[in-house]
């Protein structure tokens, strides 16, 4: 910003110099017929006014001139400010509750189309693309209720990246001059703070039992009648299998407890259920790394995650209710009984 004032001021003053300069030389001659002391003085006199009057007249023209732009500079400034903080605001939104409505994706085409107007092209790209990524979770998804289509974890992540590419186009779109953002560390952060989140959210979420059980689980997951009944096949196998486990059904998870315990562990979380009928669980988190390193390798065929937790190390694992085979099941009522073991 310096830079360019002084760069500014330079060529005012070259400007008034080559003035002066030219009205010198062109004016030379009646300088010198003038021989008359008086006529001399008032003709310099007049010159001299001359001198002053046109530079004047430069540099109050080139600071009007320069008054405008910046006026005209600051106008932009703001409605760009403007516009890439209520798209912000609508994003944030959709991620806040982690649904997806038809109104909230008319207000995030309406605040699009503002920013076609004066918005970066990178971050018109950003707000085109979580708009699209939007608009296929809705039409992949079975749901067609008022209240929105649930996001999943990947969703969320994927949501989450646009939504930091915006943020970051925004930013340069508003030439904040020497700034040392970085976009990608901060990406990177912001995915660590959005794990984080998650395992907090998991442990911490209201387990208030739902009074229907399965039915209710099933009602808040908008699961239909093939998805409602693979749960309850699996959980009867695992039931059957081990009598001492008991489900726990709420708005969130399905609990699985061992009741043999003394404070009834938890031992394994049933999250959702695709309509392909492939169950995303996962195991209750321990300390014991190498313990979950060997459930994983253990489990290999159920596609095994291990995620960092606060409370220790979960396993997050993809079991495809249709195709189990009894020595399928067979791998799942161990890694159960093991983990049971682990906490008696």
């Amino acid at each position: 910003m310096l830079s360019k004032i002084l760069s500014g001021s330079t060529y005012s003053l070259i400007g008034v110099v080559l003035i002066s300069l030219a009205t010198f030389f062109g004016f030379r001659s009646l300088f010198i017929e003038v021989n008359n002391d008086i006529a001399s003085e008032a003709v310099m006199a007049a010159f001299a006014a001359l001198f002053v009057i046109l530079p004047t007249s430069f540099l109050m023209e080139r600071e009007s001139a320069s008054r405008l732009k910046g006026e005209k500079r600051s106008t932009v400034f703001r409605s760009n400010l403007g516009d890439y903080r209520k798209a912000a605001i609508e994003m944030a939104g959709v991620l806040k509750d982690k649904t997806i409505t038809s109104e909230e994706l008319s207000l995030l085409r309406q605040n699009h189309a503002l920013l076609v107007i004066l918005g970066s092209k990178k971050a018109i790209t950003a707000s085109r693309d979580f708009i699209t990524k939007c608009q296929k979770i809705m039409e992949d998804s079975e749901e067609s209720d008022i209240d929105g289509v649930r996001l999943t974890p990947e969703n969320e992540r994927d949501l989450w990246d646009i939504a930091m590419e915006f943020l970051g186009a925004a930013r340069d779109g508003l030439d904040l001059g020497e700034d040392q953002f970085d976009l990608k560390a901060e990406k990177d952060a912001f995915r660590g703070l959005n794990e984080k989140q998650s395992n907090i959210e998991q442990k911490f979420a209201p387990r208030q039992e739902l009074a229907d059980g399965l039915n209710g689980w099933a009602g808040v997951r908008k699961l239909n009648t093939e998805q409602k009944n693979a749960i309850k096949l699996f959980i009867g196998n695992l039931i059957t299998n081990n009598p001492g486990l008991m489900p726990k059904y709420t708005k969130t998870l399905i609990s699985i407890r061992d009741t043999l315990h003394p404070k009834e562990k938890v031992i394994f979380y049933i999250g959702s259920i695709d309509k392909k009928k492939n169950i995303k669980g996962a195991f209750a988190a321990t300390k014991e790394l190498a313990f979950v390193e060997s459930m994983a390798g253990d489990l290999n065929t159920f596609a095994p995650k291990i995620a960092e937790r606060i409370d220790g190390f979960g396993l997050e694992v993809t079991i495809p209710f249709q195709n189990m085979d009894t020595d399928q099941f067979k791998e799942i009522h161990s890694a159960i009984n093991r983990y049971g073991e682990l906490w008696r």
